[in-house]
């Protein structure tokens, strides 16, 4: 997996390992805010790499409070090989969330 793709796209990798994977992160601007995060701009988005069977796969996560107190999380797997082509879909994540807090 391009790691150095993720750093130089302004991902943080975090320091602590949970298991069988890595695990990036990186705010995105958006209208709508994570309701428990108000106090940080846009929102947060969750990368995880997994060495399946000597492969390495991952999935991207947007996870936050809704302004009626609930929370939802949208993940996105069965990703394409290509780490870049993958995180061009991110917008749509973002979008998703977006609509979600306005209805």
């Amino acid at each position: 997996m391009n790691n150095e793709l993720l750093i130089q796209e302004g991902w943080t990798l975090w320091s602590r390992y949970m298991g069988d994977h890595k695990t990036y992160f990186k705010r995105y601007t958006s209208a709508i805010k994570c309701n428990c995060n108000n106090d940080k701009d846009g929102i947060q988005v969750e990368l995880n790499i997994y060495d399946i069977a000597g492969s390495e796969k991952y999935e991207i996560k947007l996870c936050g409070e809704l302004a009626d107190g609930t929370w939802i999380e949208l993940h996105n797997w069965s990703m394409p090989l290509d780490l870049a082509d993958g995180l061009k879909t991110i917008p749509r994540l973002i979008k998703t969330w977006e609509y979600i807090n306005s209805i």
